[in-house]
């Protein structure tokens, strides 16, 4: 029997990268970048179905299958190219090297005939030897078709529009017959028909895919049959012996609700004498003012802190210093800084004002001795020019509430509180700007922000805020940006949580 394979080399970037071996019985193998392709191939230039190699009319051909960057031989593309001899095909950074080989076999030879003698020697077979009529029909030296018949029966071949009628051979040698390019050989062969034993005919009723769920089932049934087996058979003995017994009054408690309740009330009696003995010792009662001990070592300074957040402290202070801004009146004078705490922020002069310069007006003030487009005096009688008077002003601060700053990283808390001790000022300059035009703006704000392993601030956000100024917040994040900060310890990122609590004090 002749039949000619493939064999399939590939090289990736000229490294070997595996061989396969091609079988007419494969008929196409897709060569692509899908999983389901017989050559996947990976990488540029290779399509998801890129080419076939396919085995027909004893010819193998490869042929490209549409693909973008084509299928190469010899530096030609090639659409469908047959694979006579040695080929190398160049696909993307691939190539595959085709060697097509004629497997000649020996199947249907002379020297296969089956021997009476040979049969005898070899293993013993239960069953009885057989007769059949041999037919082998080949074309261009290829096998294409095979029948067993009875050793009487003729075989009937078709050829083109043509019936041949062959008569059954009477002996064990080939016979043969040429039609066309179409050889038909005939002969008689001997077989043993075996006969399956008593337990080959048990086995064969169960399925083997069985094998494994019937285990497990026989397992299960044996557990089962074990613990029934090893069950106790009278569980109400071993209850008896759990039974609590009447000389011990320990174990009887435990299941005496009457003696429990009475142990309760006793217990109750103690309390009660004992606080009748002790009058000055009183149960605590909750109370909702705030009390902070005038000595005691126990108490850390940071729960007094939280104890003074709790009462709301700092709103009692804010709503304080509210009221007491829309009495106060200050001129801000040349020279004051707008960052300096005791600045004002309603009006600007050039020189010294005194108390002679000042006159009554109403609810307002007038400022003499101020010289005001060409007149002085202050006079509103001028263009329609009104004259300079005061509003109500007060000074802002700017605290930080320790309790619940938290710091995180390579930066010590004292380095990072200095920094904006430092900076202080610009925070209290965000908050004075918009208290003129809202004399009422108080709360707290807790600023967050990272410090990265250079020194400067890389991300700032508001975290939690109850002034509700979105200018204030805005101002204060700008600000916090353009901080500088030593250097973190081994360069990592810190992170800050710095809350600032805003008040006007005037």
């Amino acid at each position: 029997m002749r039949r000619v394979e493939v064999e399939v080399e590939h090289y990736f970037n000229k490294r070997f990268m595996g061989r396969k071996r091609l079988l007419p019985s494969d008929k196409m193998t897709v060569i692509g970048q899908t999983k389901d392709c017989g050559l996947r191939l990976l990488g540029e230039g290779v399509s998801n179905l890129h080419a076939v190699i396919d085995y027909h009319n004893n010819q193998w051909s490869i042929s490209d299958l549409g693909s973008e960057q084509g299928t190469w031989v010899k530096k030609k593309p090639v659409v469908n190219l047959p694979i006579n001899g040695p080929t190398s095909v160049r696909i993307g950074q691939h190539e595959l090297k085709l060697y097509p080989k004629v497997i000649e076999s020996h199947l249907f030879s002379e020297d296969s005939e089956f021997s009476d003698s040979n049969n005898k020697e070899k293993i013993k077979m239960t069953g009885s030897t057989s007769s059949f009529h041999q037919v082998i029909i080949k074309k261009n030296s290829f096998v294409v078709g095979s029948r067993l018949l009875t050793p009487n029966q003729n075989f009937i071949y078709c050829h083109g529009s043509e019936k041949h009628v062959l008569s059954a051979p009477k002996s064990k040698k080939w016979q043969s017959q040429q039609f066309g390019d179409v050889q038909v050989q005939q002969r008689i062969v001997e077989s043993k028909v075996l006969e399956e034993t008593q337990l080959e005919k048990v086995t064969s009723i169960w399925d083997p895919n069985l094998k494994g769920p019937l285990t497990v089932a026989v397992v299960l049934i044996l557990l089962l049959t074990s613990l029934f087996v090893l069950s106790p058979t009278d569980p109400d003995a071993e209850l008896e012996e759990l039974k609590p017994q009447k000389e011990n009054r320990y174990t009887r408690m435990i299941y005496d609700a009457k003696a429990i309740r009475k142990k309760r009330t006793e217990s109750k009696k103690v309390r009660k004498s004992i606080a009748n003995k002790s009058p000055n010792i009183a149960a605590p009662q909750p109370s909702n003012t705030l009390k902070v001990a005038k000595s005691d070592s126990t108490k850390t300074p940071s729960k007094v802190a939280t104890k003074i957040k709790a009462a709301g402290l700092s709103q009692l202070i804010g709503k304080i210093s509210k009221r007491a801004a829309t009495n106060a009146r200050f001129i801000k004078a040349v020279g004051v800084s707008a960052d300096n705490k005791a600045s004002g922020r309603s009006l600007a002069t050039v020189g010294n004002v005194s108390s002679k310069n000042l006159a009554k007006t109403g609810q307002s003030y007038r400022v003499g001795a101020v010289k005001t487009d060409g007149k002085a005096g202050g006079s509103n009688s001028y263009k329609n020019v009104g004259g300079l008077a005061l509003g109500n002003v007060g000074s802002a601060s700017v605290g930080v509430v320790e309790e619940e700053t938290d710091i995180e990283g390579g930066l010590d808390k004292d380095v990072i509180a200095r920094v904006i001790e430092k900076n202080l000022g610009q925070i209290r300059y965000c908050y004075e700007r918009q208290l003129s035009a809202n004399p009422e703006l108080y709360g707290k704000v807790l600023v967050k922000f990272t410090i990265n392993g250079t020194g400067t601030v890389s991300a700032q956000n508001i975290g939690l805020t109850t002034l509700k100024s979105a200018m204030v917040e805005g101002c204060i994040l700008r600000r916090v940006s353009g901080w500088k900060f030593p250097t973190p310890k081994g360069g990592t990122q810190v992170r800050v949580t710095y809350p600032f609590l805003f008040k006007s004090t005037n």
